[in-house]
């Protein structure tokens, strides 16, 4: 428990005011503290093994029920939601247990009571004064949206979804222009891309193993993910770059998994 606060609070107004107002002044130290502590605690180096599972779950848990949310606001047919929750899933490196849990929560967000205010509240509790990691939480859901066949209702939501989570919106701007720009440049569909072309963007040739395939894949997401990329504050122009890099390197992979069997 921090104490700092309260003792430089205190301090400064026993010298200025006297007892009472020294009295007074530790209530306003108490708040410094507490924000003091949230600094450090979302800042700090996350070291504990089960404190950073369940920091991960509790971004996967704002992550699948708020994509489940937006493909209810974008009125998707059942196949299409299928679809973007087997994308979504397709990026976590899940057993089966976790994937049923994702898959819960996925569908809980399409619930119309859905908790969505109670879901990003505790989203920022969890990441409190760290808009990076919520631009980047944003980042990742963008390409999704995009995607969907009636994206501005999606895209209006995942806006609401950004200030709540404390981006501002000249930084929210700033994204989204980078990332209309540089969406030009990604192919609509995994149906826009050759079976060569995706090879060459995952690094893999057009023969390479099912394995082969998933391996590059999972190399390339974790060095161009925006959630990656969120933890050193980048400009909102670099995690647009990251987000048009990652859309692609899903649509190489989707692409290619057409030509496997089961």
């Amino acid at each position: 428990m921090l104490w700092w606060g309260k003792l430089f609070a205190g301090g400064l107004a026993g010298l200025i005011g006297g007892p009472i107002a020294a009295f007074a002044a530790v209530g306003v130290g108490h708040q410094l503290d507490r924000d003091l502590a949230g600094l450090i605690r979302a800042y700090a180096p996350v070291r504990d093994p089960g404190q950073r599972e369940r920091r991960i779950w509790r971004r996967r848990t704002a992550l699948f029920s708020v994509a489940g949310a937006l493909v209810r606001t974008a009125e998707l047919a059942p196949a299409q939601r299928a679809a973007v929750l087997e994308g979504l899933l397709a990026d976590e490196e899940l057993d089966a247990a976790a994937r049923a849990r994702a898959q819960a929560l996925f569908r809980d967000g399409q619930r119309a009571d859905f908790p969505l205010s109670a879901v990003l509240s505790q989203f920022r509790r969890s990441f409190q004064r760290r808009p990076d990691i919520a631009l980047g939480f944003i980042a990742t859901l963008m390409p999704l949206v995009d995607d969907l066949d009636a994206a501005a209702p999606a895209r209006a939501l995942l806006r609401d979804i950004a200030a709540r989570l404390g981006v501002t919106p000249r930084r929210l701007g700033r994204f989204e222009a980078a990332w209309r720009a540089q969406r030009s440049r990604t192919p609509a569909a995994d149906g826009g891309l050759s079976k060569g072309e995706a090879a060459r963007i995952l690094g893999v040739t057009t023969n390479a193993s099912r394995d082969e395939v998933t391996r590059a894949y999972r190399r390339l997401l974790s060095r161009h993910h925006p959630d990656k990329l969120a933890h050193r504050d980048p400009a909102p122009e670099a995690l647009a770059e990251a987000a048009r890099r990652t859309d692609q390197i899903r649509k190489a992979y989707r692409r290619l998994r057409r030509d496997w069997t089961d």
